[in-house]
């Protein structure tokens, strides 16, 4: 009985030995074929991920196939030691399964600037339980110098904002308050002219805000997107005398400042070089 036992373990072991192999070279052919066509680093990254987990659980199934039989008592042992486990540790799995989620959804990587609730941040590091986030400024947009520690569980139940994704713009907007005595059609069309000045030459050697990159990228995303200046009039509802003349536009959330900064430089320039616009005293 005895020898029986200990040969039983020694031919699942060297079954286990020959599907590790078995994985370990099929992990290395797709890496070979696949995964090093990938031209984005985020991309392949993502793709480099999702292999290594479904290697592990197609490896973990394999095991527990190989060796479970013949230990039918020990699994039974091991149910009931896990369901306590669960219940006294709940936060620590809702942790672990926020993981789970995060490295094989690509969620967000490493100095990616995410938004989780009222945390927000570049992401520094992402752990078993938790993500560590540099804080970010709400006033200019900089790293304050403080590190946040989320738990991972919150990704499971919370919606989560990645502005770092290259295919994702936000739309901004830029309002300006005027007399009503402007000529507006002047107005408007010089309003427009400025914002799209500003974002061309802040662009120019930008290729993901371009028309054809998000058409590459997203088809969808490209029909909904106008990468110009819209400007619409909204009168001031406590004084119809003054009107709000509010610009939307586009860009990468990372350059709103930025870029609001130069509209602003541009717009005072333009008002006092031209003195037909009027502004609301």
């Amino acid at each position: 009985m005895h020898n029986q036992f200990w040969n039983s373990v020694y031919l699942n072991f060297f079954a286990t030995l020959i599907t590790l192999a078995a994985i370990s070279i099929i992990y290395f052919l797709e890496e070979v074929f696949f995964i090093r066509k990938i031209e984005s680093k985020k991309q392949k990254q993502k793709m480099r991920i999702r292999s290594f987990y479904i290697a592990c659980v197609i490896f973990i199934f394999l095991m527990a196939h190989i060796w479970v039989n013949g230990f039918m008592h020990l699994l039974t042992i091991l149910g009931l030691v896990s369901a306590a486990l669960v219940v006294t540790n709940k936060e620590t799995i809702m942790n672990f399964v926020g993981w789970l989620i995060i490295t094989w959804r690509g969620l967000f990587l490493e100095e990616d600037l995410i938004q989780i609730q009222q945390y927000k941040g570049y992401v520094k590091k992402i752990g078993v339980l938790y993500v560590s986030l540099y804080e970010t400024s709400d006033l200019g947009g900089g790293i304050t110098g403080r590190v946040i520690r989320i738990p991972n569980g919150l990704v499971s139940t919370n919606p989560i904002i990645n502005f770092s994704q290259s295919s994702h713009l936000l739309e901004q907007r830029f309002i300006l308050l005027v007399s009503g005595d402007n000529d507006f059609a002047f107005l408007k069309q010089t309003v427009k002219t400025i914002v799209e000045n500003v974002l061309t030459e802040f662009y120019r050697d930008k290729q993901e805000f371009s028309s054809d990159y998000l058409l590459k990228k997203n088809k969808n995303l490209s029909r909904r997107i106008r990468l110009g200046a819209t400007v619409s009039l909204q009168p001031k509802e406590d004084n119809l005398s003054k009107v709000n003349v509010v610009t939307r536009y586009f860009c990468f959330s990372q350059d709103a400042e930025k870029i609001q900064e130069r509209l602003l430089s541009a717009f005072l320039k333009s008002i006092k070089k031209d003195g037909t616009i009027q502004l609301a005293v």
